[in-house]
């Protein structure tokens, strides 16, 4: 009998078409409501006589879970609102309804046998929570057309319009100061539309978002005044000196406040003693910290205030930071960091090489259009084309009809994949034991094992 040939659907990766930080706040709301999902009890009655269940030779002795039938009802109905909110979310944030991403978060959607219907949902919850917990991680990673450097760019006599923000670069062990800061700064007019503070609640970058792209995103579409708050502990961050490189390099307007345990001699970076600072321990403090509320005021168009209350909020601000007590522990100079640093740069760009070169397979399971249809997903979310590849199912199970042969797929390209069709008996095994081997630019014997679940 001649073989039929079945279609293997290819997935694509569609970008989004809304911002990456829009689609990764839509998530964090919907994680959050899973998670309320997860804590709602639904009383438990019984559980039934058992029945006997499975497919030929396997079958086995079933009890099924009885639950209030009000509640389940209840719990199911809000669960599938939950379930197809997040659906329409993933579907209409990409250009192609059927993304990879889409697919994926899909494939944490397992069949509710009924023997334990509560449990059975919670797991799938979970699931899905734990997948859009892990697509917010890799937000960065997700193409956006919205978010290109070319979709950035004015049109051919178009200006670029920046709107001004103030930028304060510090430690986070600098944390104490950098509070009473904002509160200088907001007594005298400033709040979350101009200022950034990545240590201070309402001024920082949500958990949603990444803090990479993020702080691109300010210094492209700002016109930023930079603060640098400059201690010893400032010199021990990398991302700290990248801030001050940053802000050097594109000519941001700046000052430097320095902590009392931070001395002129220490100022080693691109931003040191031949620029303006205020040490917050000197008599002239006062009076450089009234020029720099002048410069803010007339830049940012601040209201006016009088000059009493604005010595008085001064001079709060400096009793408070002066009073902060420092560890006299400062091991590393300048130099060591500066070392440190360059090695640690030197391993992100040896890493991030070997990942260019690398594919990874894997697989996920998803339902089929029929009752009991599956569908077996091998793709590749690696960043280089996996050549070579084979798939083989270590642990067979007749109670899964699997209608492809296992074997050789040949190539998969990046963030695309191949799929085989499976039907589901009763009793079959929960999980599928595969092994991928495949050739990439940088190994040409990868090998890798796991258990997916069915």
């Amino acid at each position: 009998m001649a073989k039929k040939n079945v279609s293997t659907p290819v997935y694509t990766e569609a970008p989004l078409v809304i911002a990456r930080e829009k689609f990764c706040e839509l998530l964090a709301e919907q994680i959050k409501k899973g998670y309320e999902l997860l804590r709602v009890e639904v009383p438990k009655l019984r559980s039934s006589e058992p029945y006997y269940g499975g497919f030929a030779s396997v079958r086995r002795p079933i009890e099924k879970v009885v639950y209030d039938e009000t509640a389940e009802n209840a719990f199911v109905s809000d669960y599938k609102r939950w379930r197809d909110r997040n659906k329409a979310i993933y579907r209409t944030s990409f250009e192609a309804p059927e993304s990879i991403y889409y697919h994926d978060y899909e494939s944490q959607i397992w069949q509710i046998w009924g023997t334990d219907t509560i449990k059975e949902y919670k797991d799938n919850i979970q699931r899905q929570v734990n997948q859009m917990q892990g697509d917010i991680e890799r937000a960065d990673l997700i193409k956006c057309v919205l978010s290109t450097d070319d979709n950035k760019r004015p049109k051919e006599g178009q200006e670029i319009v920046k709107t001004p923000m103030v930028f304060i670069s510090h430690s986070s062990m600098d944390k104490e100061f950098v509070e009473a800061l904002v509160t200088l700064l907001e007594s005298i007019g400033f709040d979350n539309t101009n200022l950034f503070c990545s240590s201070v609640p309402d001024y920082w970058i949500g958990l949603s978002q990444n803090i990479f792209e993020s702080l691109r995103a300010l210094f492209n579409e700002h016109e930023l005044y930079v603060i640098f708050i400059q201690s010893p502990r400032y010199y021990m961050s990398a991302v700290s000196l990248n801030e001050m490189g940053a802000a050097w390099v594109l000519k941001n307007d700046c000052c430097s406040i320095l902590t009392k345990d931070m001395t002129r001699d220490k100022m080693q970076g691109v931003v040191n003693s031949s620029t303006i600072y205020i040490k917050v321990d000197t008599p002239e403090a006062g009076a450089y910290l009234n020029e720099l509320k002048r410069t803010l005021t007339s830049m940012f168009k601040l209201p006016s205030m009088s000059d009493t209350t604005w010595e008085r909020k001064r001079n709060t601000f400096l009793k408070a930071v002066n009073a902060i007590e420092y560890s006299e522990k400062q091991a590393q100079t300048p130099s060591q960091i500066d070392d440190e640093y360059k090695r640690l740069q030197v391993e992100k760009l040896k890493r991030e090489e070997v990942e260019r070169k690398q594919a990874k397979v894997r697989g996920n399971i998803i339902e089929g259009r029929s009752k009991g249809s599956r569908i077996l997903k091998v793709f590749n979310s690696g960043q280089s084309k996996a050549r070579n590849v084979s798939v083989e199912w270590l642990n067979p199970d007749e109670s899964v009809i699997v209608q492809q042969e296992f074997g050789s797929l040949g190539e998969i390209s990046p963030q695309s994949s191949r799929s085989y069709n499976m039907v589901l008996c009763e009793g079959h095994t929960p999980t599928m034991r595969l092994r991928y081997t495949w050739s990439d630019d940088n190994d040409e014997n990868n090998i890798y094992e796991e258990d997916v679940q069915i």
